[in-house]
């Protein structure tokens, strides 16, 4: 569990527990002279920093372009993130609720009321997520069901007897190439065969330079394009003896190109190719692949989240 210490940093926010201490504090604080529509709410430098009224009443606490937290007329609270899960985020609804906002796992939760209980939450990345005070104490009103997930071992291995084919290929491929090193080089003239290369404004291609595909990462910092994932899967299905050479040798480069150590280096291992191969597949059939833990109102870090992010 992390330190709920109120170790923040010195913006100088002062909490605000309800819609009626949002309005006084809205119409107490002065503008920025000529910038009528920035009201800092701690530190005056700190515009990006404010507190301002809405037509319909609300009052909303704003960290940059987002309205991270929102005091209703009706009591309601709510908390926005749109998918900031930054420390300052977190800083900024701590100093303005008096409560506990902090990151774990790669998202924001919360130590609140729920049920006349001290419960640990995950937010949602958008939309509102909502609260009422209760006195001191922040309650939630509509938790997030957090889950974890782990491998259903018959359901993984189910998937990769499907593309047995293509990573037969995939082995092959590698133990050809392998140089004295277990190292598997690959030149940039491969890519531009196969993807094309890229071309500057008049239409010319810039000194050879490949035009790279998508790069086939899982991650919840990268969303590919449903479009580059269900292309990729055509190449490798098993369409047995009508299946064309160039399609698979065209995948095999395209799970190569978004290895990390390949983009570095310019060459990677059989290993990372299997790795990375496992991952596609795992989250083109992650229904599949995985099971789920409800672990309700715990501080339990998911292992496989990125293939849910």
């Amino acid at each position: 569990m992390p330190n709920f210490g109120r170790n923040y940093r010195n913006w100088e926010i002062q909490p605000i527990l309800s819609y009626e201490q949002a309005v006084a504090r809205e119409a107490f604080i002065k503008p920025i002279r000529g910038d009528d529509d920035i009201k800092p709410l701690g530190i005056r430098k700190n515009k990006h920093m404010r507190i301002l009224k809405h037509p319909n009443g609300n009052i909303a606490c704003r960290l940059y372009d987002t309205d991270v937290v929102t005091f209703k007329p009706n009591g309601d609270v709510a908390v926005m993130l749109n998918g900031w899960a930054s420390d300052s985020t977190c800083d900024f609804a701590s100093m303005v609720l008096d409560q506990p906002f902090y990151k774990f796992d790669s998202r924001v939760w919360c130590r609140v009321q729920y049920e006349g209980e001290i419960k640990n939450f995950p937010l949602r990345s958008y939309g509102e997520n909502k609260f009422r005070m209760h006195g001191t104490s922040l309650v939630i009103r509509d938790p997030l069901k957090h889950v974890i997930h782990k491998i259903n071992r018959a359901g993984a291995n189910s998937v990769r007897e499907r593309y047995a084919n293509f990573r037969a290929y995939l082995k092959r491929t590698m133990r050809l190439r392998e140089d004295e090193h277990g190292r598997v080089h690959l030149s940039d003239r491969e890519f531009g065969d196969i993807f094309g290369h890229k071309k500057g404004s008049s239409g010319k291609p810039l000194n050879g330079l490949p035009d790279f595909p998508a790069p086939l990462w899982v991650g919840p910092h990268y969303k590919l394009e449903t479009k580059y994932w269900a292309e990729f899967q055509q190449l490798i299905e098993d369409h047995g003896i009508a299946a064309k050479t160039q399609d698979i040798y065209k995948a095999f480069l395209w799970l190569a190109s978004g290895i990390e150590r390949y983009r570095e280096h310019g060459c990677c291992y059989a290993a990372d190719v299997s790795r990375a191969f496992d991952e596609v597949i795992f989250f083109l059939h992650r229904g599949e692949v995985f099971s789920t833990i409800d672990c309700w109102g715990q501080e339990v870090k998911d292992p496989y989240a990125k293939f849910f992010s």
